[in-house]
């Protein structure tokens, strides 16, 4: 699991987690989130209001 890699502790990272997804539950002014099943960045990522695909590549990459 990735708190196992965090530079500071397994708490930090679940405290920054938490503060992320908080974000993502309080942002009401997202209308829609597109991604690809895959995670690939395509060109129509940046197209749309919201796009998931910069939070999926900072967790996932």
């Amino acid at each position: 699991t990735l708190h196992a890699y965090h530079p500071k502790s397994s708490v930090a990272f679940k405290e920054e987690v938490a503060g992320a997804v908080g974000l993502l539950y309080d942002a009401d002014h997202f209308q829609y989130f597109f991604t690809d099943r895959d995670g690939t960045l395509k060109s129509y990522s940046c197209s749309y209001q919201a796009s998931i695909q910069p939070a999926y590549s900072a967790v996932i990459q």
